[in-house]
């Protein structure tokens, strides 16, 4: 949390563009709890290092905010990782075995555009189950790197050893883990809150679409038995006396029309037979002419 080690912010920095990630004992959790005394040995006074996105950030914040106390910052477009190369890693395993060693940072969670930091901080450390184990592959010309036991004892390569009692009630990064937690229960909580509002905003339109709806049927419903009440007390009879009176005008005008077939069809005979009639006339003058010019 920035809050923890800034009073305010300086009046030109803007938290779109300028990013402030935080401690670094925030930025990550611990798979198993039965490392987290290990990685805090590993990690030591880094812990406390604030995490920005670059170094523009930082003197922004040096020159211009109101810092609580004297902070150690990593930009991460500045700060060079480190990691063990992947033959030292198995070789280490080789020797003691892969149960009893890992590389400290695949024990961790993390946000991946972060790893520039987490690799800084951890990249360079084996963690082992035991003093023997770490003692062993911290010594060893082919390993070379620092080993951190699983109860927070540290051997360097250069022979130096790191160790003692601490008290594992107590613990920064533990009470940190626990706080993480915490954070990602509300954030899921808040995120489950704003679904069931979403949810409940989405039925509340269902309910108002339906209730619109079951008034427009009721309106119907009414509107139907109206006309079902009307039909049944003045309409029926008189429908079937306008259908009776149909079918009557309908066979007249069938008959009707029938008797107009019969006249076009005596109509068409009448004139066959006239113009039989006047064909045989033109015969007969024209047979008298013949006659006639004859004499």
């Amino acid at each position: 949390n920035p809050s923890l080690v800034f009073s305010s912010f300086p009046s030109n920095f803007d938290p779109v563009i300028n990013k402030v990630y935080g401690l670094v004992s925030s930025l990550f959790d611990v798979m198993d709890d039965k490392f987290t005394i290990a990685i805090e040995s590993v990690a030591g006074g880094k812990l406390f290092n604030v995490v920005v996105d670059t170094d523009e950030t930082t003197k922004k914040l040096i020159k211009g905010g109101t810092l609580k106390k004297r902070v150690t910052f990593i930009a991460l477009n500045r700060v060079t990782p480190y990691s063990l190369n992947n033959k030292v890693i198995e070789k280490a395993q080789d020797l003691v075995g892969k149960d009893k060693v890992w590389p400290a940072i695949s024990l961790l969670q993390y946000d991946e555009h972060l790893q520039p930091a987490i690799e800084f901080v951890f990249g360079g450390t084996l963690i082992c189950v035991g003093a023997s184990e770490a003692k062993r592959l911290a010594y060893d010309k082919s390993i070379g790197c620092r080993c951190v036991t699983l109860d927070g004892d540290i051997f360097e390569s250069s022979g130096i050893l790191t160790g003692g009692s601490r008290p594992t009630h107590n613990l920064l990064l533990k009470k940190q883990q626990e706080l993480n937690l915490m954070k990602k229960k509300i954030g899921t909580l808040i995120e489950n809150e704003g679904k069931m509002k979403s949810i409940i905003s989405k039925l509340d339109e269902k309910h108002e679409s339906f209730n619109k709806i079951s008034k427009i049927i009721e309106e119907k419903q009414y509107d139907l038995k109206l006309v079902q009440s009307k039909l049944k007390s003045s309409n029926r009879f008189q429908i079937q006396d306008e259908i009776a009176k149909l079918k009557r005008d309908l066979a007249e005008s069938k008959a009707e029309e029938n008797k107009l077939i019969d006249l076009i069809k005596k109509e068409h005979e009448s004139r066959a037979d006239l113009e039989e009639k006047s064909n045989d006339e033109a015969s007969y003058k024209k047979e008298l002419l013949e006659k006639y010019e004859t004499n």
